[in-house]
């Protein structure tokens, strides 16, 4: 793990996982042996501190949530585990040196830090990759910290996030952030990423922003896969507020 004292000018990014990990597993579902090593690289100016909280994955993962009174693990992990894991993000960042700090969060990652931020963490920008949380929470939470910049990085054409949010969130048929956005809130900014004014707008930057798989099956994860999509990222995190941004 890097060290801030190695960017003493740079406050440190904070990553944040999704559904589907265990800190403790010994293979792919631990996030740091495999999703962050693919996000690390991408960042190599920065401090990166890796948090890490257990999100129901696997065949265990769903006899847990039944035994927890759940039908369904997401339904566990969006209700409890990630209410928890934002507690635990709030404090780890409340702790942390040279405040207040960036996150990069991904899916069901994003109630997670947007509920760490609603409990006054101290973090500067938030880059929201599909996320999973809905959207009025999502303003609420943006009202509540316009301290914040809000970064909203997603695809209208990712299933994944409009499945969870239609079937296994509270209330269901609700809207995400990962499909609609917010709108109206200076401190957010909706990035859709496979809207072609943005990826035209991308390339009078210089950049290759991409948020749909041409075979329509892993939009959920192309926010970080695609890799020119991390450019945008650290123009954000340099401090670009991307005000030339096209409104869609």
């Amino acid at each position: 793990m890097l060290s801030t004292t190695e960017y003493p000018n740079k406050q440190a990014v904070y990553l944040v996982h999704g559904y589907k990990f265990d800190p403790e597993s010994k293979g792919s579902d631990n996030p740091h042996k495999g999703l962050y090593g693919e996000w690390r690289p991408h960042l190599r100016n920065w401090p990166v501190y890796e948090f890490s909280y257990y999100s129901a994955p696997g065949i265990i993962g769903y006899y847990r949530a039944w035994m927890e009174g759940y039908r369904g693990a997401y339904s566990w992990a969006y209700n409890d585990l990630s209410i928890k894991a934002g507690r635990d993000l709030a404090s780890v960042l409340d702790s942390g040196i040279n405040p207040p700090f960036n996150v990069i969060c991904h899916s069901l990652g994003s109630r997670v830090s947007l509920l760490a931020c609603r409990l006054g963490a101290p973090v500067k920008r938030c880059i929201l990759l599909n996320g999973a949380e809905m959207s009025d929470i999502g303003m609420e939470t943006a009202l509540q910290r316009p301290d914040i910049m809000f970064y909203n990085v997603y695809a209208r054409t990712d299933a994944v996030v409009d499945y969870m949010a239609e079937n296994f969130t509270p209330g269901g048929g609700g809207s995400a952030i990962g499909n609609d956005g917010v709108t109206g809130v200076p401190n957010w900014i909706n990035i859709v990423l496979d809207d072609e004014s943005i990826q035209e707008w991308g390339r009078s930057r210089g950049w290759d922003l991409q948020g749909d798989n041409p075979n329509r099956i892993s939009d959920h994860w192309m926010t970080y896969k695609h890799e020119g999509n991390w450019t945008l990222y650290n123009a954000i995190l340099e401090g670009d507020q991307l005000s030339d941004i096209p409104e869609v």
